[in-house]
């Protein structure tokens, strides 16, 4: 529960908070000297934490955790175990386009012989690199419209790197980060 996790965690929280503050005040002139690399650094910065929050936590949960999982697996599964694509009334989910089931059933064939952890982590690298594409997508909207001002790209970036849809659902067996990739790159086209 939300309120649970921030007594749990409030004093890390306030660090954070007061870490950001000094960060900001005492960094002006260093950030003023180096605007040009903030939207780089922003990047970066989600990038890294990303890629800890999904080696720490998010890769050990339970490939059946988050909305219509179970479903999805299906899907890659029927593309493993029969490889040919299933018809529209062969589960909940497959009448999705075969694009991230197929990228998802590929990993999980490659990395099967490494053992059941690193199956199921494969399973969930489509997602987890489709919300990183979501992200460059941002960033790159972001300079497309706003060219002189770096400062809001890595505010954009930031904020995308926050959103808790996007890294919830780019941490589980799920098409929809791949989806919103796509459609933020054609918008972005």
């Amino acid at each position: 529960r939300p309120a649970r996790a921030f007594r749990e965690h409030a004093l890390l929280l306030l660090g954070i908070f007061v870490t950001a503050c000094a960060v900001t005040f005492a960094g002006a002139p260093w950030f003023g000297r180096h605007r040009a690399r903030l939207p780089l650094l922003a990047l970066a910065l989600v990038h890294a934490g990303w890629i800890a929050l999904f080696a720490g936590k998010l890769a050990s949960l339970p490939l059946t955790t988050g909305f219509d999982a179970a479903n999805h697996l299906v899907y890659v599964d029927l593309l493993r175990r029969e490889q040919r694509l299933p018809r529209a009334n062969e589960g909940w989910s497959t009448y999705h386009p075969p694009l991230y089931y197929a990228t998802a059933a590929l990993l999980q064939e490659g990395f099967a012989g490494f053992g059941p952890s690193a199956e199921r982590v494969a399973t969930k690298l489509p997602s987890f690199f489709a919300g990183l594409g979501t992200l460059w997508v941002a960033f790159a909207l972001a300079r497309m419209l706003l060219p002189a001002r770096p400062e809001l790209v890595a505010v954009a970036v930031l904020f995308a790197g926050v959103l808790p849809l996007g890294v919830y659902t780019s941490a589980y067996v799920s098409n929809e980060p791949l989806h919103a990739a796509l459609f933020g790159l054609a918008t972005l086209l």
